[in-house]
């Protein structure tokens, strides 16, 4: 799961046309590395996330803009607020 999220998150940073949005996004999938298992492999969570992937990608597919990025917000909300809530996990020595 972790492996296709993180291909899902490149794949939409790549087709933005913004190298400054992949170059940033590329740059914190190391940190983010250190919590998404403890946020996103809880009950539900991964099918949410499948769901909001689904989502996204089908307003895409339809050319609109404006629904993919609301579908983009609420998926990014959500993972902030998780992030925001989440111990900071145990750094590697």
């Amino acid at each position: 799961f972790l492996r296709a999220d993180i291909a899902f998150h490149r794949s939409i940073a790549g087709v933005s046309g913004n190298p400054i949005f992949g170059a940033v996004s590329e740059a914190m999938f190391e940190w983010l590395l250190e919590y998404h298992v403890g946020l996103v492999r809880k009950e539900g969570r991964e099918l949410k996330t499948l769901v909001e992937h689904q989502q996204i990608v089908e307003r895409i597919a339809a050319h609109d803009v404006e629904g993919a990025a609301a579908a983009m917000l609420a998926h990014l909300t959500r993972a902030a607020d998780l992030y925001a809530t989440a111990k900071a996990p145990r750094r590697r020595r």
